[in-house]
């Protein structure tokens, strides 16, 4: 079950991390940039199991849920962050049309 769920989210998130890099990173690092991306999610697939195994063994399942929160609470103040020098795609959209 839990795959399932991750393999739907992972349909969202995929494209959406995808399309963030060309508006963060100047045109001459993209392949650098997309290469980064990618190693970065096959290296979290790779390592993050053990160690969730590893904290559930240590902790238990409320350690695992705490980090987990923890996590994503770091990766939603780190998103707060990001600016882009480019226009909003809704602009851009309102004027062509």
């Amino acid at each position: 079950m839990v795959a399932a769920v991750q393999a739907v989210l992972q349909q969202v998130n995929d494209p959406a991390s995808f399309a963030l890099v060309p508006r963060v990173v100047e045109e001459s690092q993209l392949v650098q940039a997309n290469a980064a991306n990618s190693t970065a999610s096959s290296l979290a697939r790779l390592v993050g199991a053990p160690l969730g195994g590893i904290a559930v063994g240590l902790g238990g399942l409320t350690t695992v849920v705490v980090i987990d929160a923890v996590s994503f609470v770091a990766v939603a103040g780190a998103t707060m962050f990001v600016r882009t020098p480019t226009m909003s795609l809704v602009a851009e959209t309102s004027a062509i049309g």
